[in-house]
């Protein structure tokens, strides 16, 4: 819009003349965040769509002021905060990690999830206190982690966990492979009794047999379990090491918690899938060149990929904050 005096339109500055009274809308920054925040594009792929095939005129430079603004100052940072404020009073969490860099200096990118929301920090170490920024050593849900020696922290102690039996499996697999003859039977058996009992929490579910049968099943599941992790010494010392560290895993109910709790899943698959766009952010970029702009984009990307997972619109929800 080009005017000759100050300009009329409602969303025009009365200051603004001739070629200032040009103003790019929120859609437009809106479809730009998308584009590198949700889609993945680099900050030059997301300026060259907007310029060569949009024919507007938007810089890397503008688009990273309005990120970074949008995240310290504007809605996108108070909807982070809401979705982090969310995760720490529900049921069920999720937790991984990945590696990030910040000025090139090594730091991790967190995700704390469920089926509701996602939420991303990025942090220059993964300990306790890290941790402690969303779970709460107070927190009354449940924690599914992949084993990570934060949650071990004696701060945690009182937050019941679940280990990721995937995890769990692919240890128990590289344990027997080194291993010939009987010293293969510890890793196989534990192996399968970890399969009955994910196949078991698949059965109830498809509703199989009665609920007084999975309770049965159940207990005699875990009476297995029970009796094979029990306290004794073994000829391998590969295999004693394994399981000392899974029955002290199993006396915190850490490792078929899930069998008494129908939506936790046994393995921490949902937090592995949350990260995966930022491993591929981190493949095509040299992932955040200041503290800011790490902070933003943990900002703006769990606004984006809780949409995405509530199937909203993605372009709409930035639009709204913006």
């Amino acid at each position: 819009m080009r005017t000759q005096g100050p300009g009329t339109h409602p969303e025009l500055a009365k200051d603004q003349f001739g070629a200032t009274a040009h103003r790019i809308g929120s859609r437009v920054y809106a479809l730009a965040l998308a584009l590198h925040y949700d889609s993945g594009m680099s900050l030059r792929q997301a300026e060259k769509v907007l310029n060569d095939y949009l024919q507007i005129p938007v810089t890397q430079s503008a688009i990273t002021q309005k990120a970074l603004k949008a995240a310290e100052q504007g809605k996108l940072g108070e909807l982070a905060q809401e979705i982090k404020a969310e995760l720490a009073q529900a049921d069920i969490i999720h937790t991984d990690d990945t590696g990030w860099k910040v000025g090139g200096t090594p730091h991790f990118l967190m995700t704390f999830c469920n089926e509701k929301a996602i939420y991303y920090q990025i942090e220059r170490h993964h300990r306790a206190a890290e941790v402690a920024q969303v779970i709460d050593p107070s927190f009354r849900g449940i924690v599914v982690v992949d084993g990570f020696t934060s949650y071990q922290h004696q701060s945690f102690d009182s937050v019941p966990q679940q280990r990721c039996l995937a995890h769990r499996q692919r240890n128990l697999t590289d344990l027997a492979d080194r291993k010939a003859g009987k010293g293969k039977w510890f890793a196989n058996y534990t192996k399968d009794v970890f399969r009955q009992a994910m196949e078991l929490r698949e059965l109830n579910l498809a509703g199989h047999g009665t609920a007084r049968e999975f309770q049965t099943a159940v207990i005699d599941l875990k009476q297995k379990l029970d009796h094979h992790l029990r306290p004794r010494s073994l000829s391998d010392p590969d295999n004693q090491k394994m399981l000392n560290s899974l029955w002290l895993q199993n006396q915190k109910g850490q490792l078929l918690r899930f069998l008494d709790h129908p939506k936790l899943e046994p393995t921490n698959n949902r937090a592995e899938r949350a990260l995966r766009p930022g491993v591929k952010a981190r493949k095509v970029s040299q992932c955040s060149k200041n503290q800011r702009g790490a902070q933003s984009r943990a900002a703006i990307t769990s606004v984006t990929a809780t949409s995405r997972l509530k199937k909203e619109s993605v372009l709409e929800t930035l639009a709204s904050a913006l």
